[in-house]
């Protein structure tokens, strides 16, 4: 199959590159400072055929993996944990402020899950 090049348009380019620079554990958002792993999309940007780099991630390993799982699993404590017994009214709260807080960033992170999907925007 011949690759047929198309030009992304612009609106839809990666200019900035993310550097997820941090990663949650025990509610908190901890600074990575070890070495990152590239974040590709199959989706080229270039008439010659090659993924397109979209950012960086912690390459996080397995005593951060079990730090974080311990975490959530301290956070749910069997049931009996903050979130499982707030009340609903309050978690309603909670899931109304994470959304006003998302639509701040809907663009971006429209165009980096269609990046991640290799769906064409038009």
């Amino acid at each position: 199959m011949e690759f047929k090049f198309n030009p992304i348009p612009s609106e839809f380019e990666i200019i900035d590159k993310i550097k997820q620079e941090n990663y949650l554990v025990n509610g908190n958002l901890v600074k990575w400072e070890g070495e990152f792993s590239p974040v590709y999309s199959t989706i080229s940007s270039t008439p010659e055929y090659k993924p397109t780099l979209l950012g960086e991630i912690p390459s996080l390993g397995k005593d951060e993996a079990i730090n974080a799982l311990e975490s959530a699993c301290n956070a749910f404590d069997k049931g009996k944990g903050l979130w499982p017994t707030m009340k609903v009214v309050d978690r309603i709260n909670a899931m109304e402020n994470f959304v006003e807080e998302m639509k701040q960033k809907r663009d971006i992170v429209v165009k980096l899950l269609m990046w991640e999907i290799g769906k064409k925007p038009y």
